[in-house]
């Protein structure tokens, strides 16, 4: 008996070590990856079993001419995207409608190149440029392997998802325009976001704002807040959102700084161009 005691002491020990080993081994490999400081917009859902997270959307919508050069669009995309079609009930006939913004059709400028189509999920390598204030943002997007598929010394890359939207709208003097752009994402499923797990009880900064400073819930000043998260980038693996910042705070500091009222609110909205 003792030494099936001692043999299962020597399992559960070498479960928990294996455990150890894999926690090291992935905090490591976070603090080392690749970042980007990216802007992003956010909504406070819970997990009944691992507590209070913010959901981090980081959707990048981003206009056509980010496409690089193994990116082009053929005559049929075009059409597509350069008529409205308006239903005609008498004559039970859609009616074309051109825009006054049409798109040209792009040629492909190496044998590899992608064509763009509507509404349909395509995994892209894009590639980043940080500004003067450190956050990154979107330079171009290429094919995967191809021959354009390479980082420039001040670009970061990256493995996401591309899908184009396009839509007419009716301008005051009754013509249609185009309006065309790019979403990127880094998952398949773009309405799935990033989880960043919080202390208990500080997911929600409206709550902390109503209950503990007695606030107005209609009174948060939520667009004077700028959200930016810094994300690893693994070459085989889901980004992991490392820290959130409320305008250059880390997370946990800012709510004790909303808590205090010493939290520095911007002077101005903040414009996103996250979801």
């Amino acid at each position: 008996s003792d030494k099936r005691l001692m043999l299962l002491f020597a399992v559960v020990a070498a479960q928990l070590l294996w455990l150890a080993w894999n926690y090291v081994d992935r905090t490591r490999e976070l603090a080392n990856a690749p970042g980007l400081l990216i802007d992003c917009t956010d909504y406070d859902p819970r997990d009944l079993f691992r507590g209070d997270y913010v959901s981090l959307s980081v959707t990048q919508s981003v206009p056509l001419d980010k496409a690089g050069r193994s990116i082009h669009w053929d005559a049929d995309f075009c059409k597509r995207v350069n008529t409205h079609y308006e239903w005609d009930s008498d004559k039970k006939e859609h009616k074309e409608h051109p825009v006054v913004n049409p798109l040209s059709e792009r040629a492909p400028q190496m044998p590899d190149s992608l064509a763009l189509q509507d509404n349909r999920d395509t995994p892209v390598a894009v590639f980043w440029r940080k500004d003067a204030e450190g956050i990154y943002h979107v330079a171009r997007f290429e094919k995967p392997g191809s021959a354009a598929d390479a980082a420039a010394a001040d670009e970061t890359r990256c493995n996401m998802w591309m899908s184009v939207r396009s839509w007419t709208r009716r301008r005051e003097d009754g013509q249609w325009e185009a309006d065309i752009s790019v979403r990127l994402s880094f998952f398949s499923q773009t309405w799935k976001n990033l989880r960043f797990y919080v202390e208990e009880g500080t997911g929600d900064l409206r709550r902390i704002w109503m209950n503990e400073l007695g606030e107005k819930w209609d009174e948060f000043p939520a667009t004077r807040i700028r959200r930016t998260v810094d994300v690893a980038i693994r070459e085989n693996a889901a980004p992991v959102p490392r820290m959130l910042y409320l305008n250059g705070v880390p997370y946990p500091e800012a709510v004790e700084q909303i808590r205090n009222r010493t939290f520095k609110w911007l002077d101005a909205p903040v414009e996103t161009n996250a979801r």
